[in-house]
């Protein structure tokens, strides 16, 4: 059992640090603005907190009514602190997550767009350059036919406005392939990005999904307070309860009585055979100061009353 109370005791103070960590670092990141001074009174304030618990678990009794009203209100407000501390460590936790996952989604969707407006310039100039040519060729076509192949309404003049169109629309279009290249390329290094950052809050989405059938930014969040939540209802309270259960088996073990001392008595027969097998009595803690047999190892008459013993008297000798 004592084994097991100190293994009790270790959980109860290993849960008991972890909760100070989370808490002590949450407040003092509530308060940044006097960041180390919060964590030196936070830490104080936890280590106050188990010794109340072991002090009002073992003495309580020794002080009155008023003193023990204050230690229970103070350590409920104290874990009451301590469950508060652990919330905003963990949330915060996940805003910092959920903001860079957040920019990383935003990015892609501003690079997506980007790559979307240079892929419908580009298919536009491509329609217009196939526009251009089958213009140009019912064009020259037709001029040539009517003998017009020179002037300004010519079929030659009409060639050259088209080269240059089809050389200016060309230029373009290098241009939009060479952005929307870069683009491409960019999109995918951002996804990259965007499925690591969004990776950390993936199970969220999942619960979110189970619990409440969506899984948009508000819902994650409130699942992510509920879990929280629960987190705090069982994380101090449960270092409290053990490191009490610590002391319940540690004052149990102290209370177990000792195990009785046994004396041996040697009973020796009336002929040459040899001592009869010794007989073991219990004999109490309390009397042990009085001498059961003498110095030879025989009974004392004096203590041994025939009426109440088992051995018949032609065994015991006589001194």
């Amino acid at each position: 059992m004592r084994k097991f109370a100190w293994l009790t005791l270790f959980t109860g103070l290993l849960l008991s640090g972890i909760a100070a960590f989370f808490s002590v670092f949450g407040l003092a990141l509530i308060y940044a603005g006097a960041f180390w001074s919060v964590v030196v009174l936070a830490s104080t304030l936890e280590i106050a907190k188990l010794v109340a618990v072991t002090w009002m678990y073992r003495y309580r009794n020794l002080t009155g009514r008023g003193v023990r009203t204050y230690f229970y209100a103070a350590i409920a407000t104290l874990m009451l602190v301590t469950s508060l501390g652990i919330f905003g460590f963990l949330t915060r936790a996940h805003v910092e997550t959920e903001g860079t996952a957040i920019t990383a989604e935003l990015t892609l969707q501003e690079v997506l767009a980007r790559e979307a407006q240079l892929t419908i310039e580009r298919d536009q100039i491509n329609a217009e350059l196939k526009a251009l040519n089958e213009q140009s060729s019912q064009l020259v076509t037709q001029l040539g036919a009517a003998q017009r192949l020179r002037g300004s309404q010519g079929a030659v003049a009409v060639q050259r406005e088209n080269a240059t169109r089809r050389t200016t629309l060309l230029a373009e279009l290098k241009r939009l392939n060479t952005e929307l290249s870069v683009a491409q390329k960019e999109r995918i290094t951002i996804e990259t990005e965007t499925n690591k950052a969004t990776a950390d809050i993936g199970p969220l989405r999942y619960v979110a999904q189970a619990v409440y059938g969506t899984d948009n930014i508000a819902t994650i969040r409130k699942a992510v307070v509920t879990l929280t939540v629960i987190l705090m209802i069982v994380f101090d309270p449960m270092a409290i309860m053990l490191l009490i259960a610590a002391n319940v088996l540690f004052l149990r073990t102290q209370r177990l009585p000792s195990k009785p001392q046994t004396s041996t008595t040697v009973i020796a027969s009336t002929n040459d055979t040899p001592p009869i097998s010794a007989i073991e009595t219990v004999v109490p803690v309390d009397d042990l100061h009085e001498p059961a047999i003498e110095s030879n190892g025989l009974i004392d008459e004096s203590l041994l009353d025939p009426s109440t013993t088992d051995v018949p008297d032609h065994l015991i000798r006589k001194l």
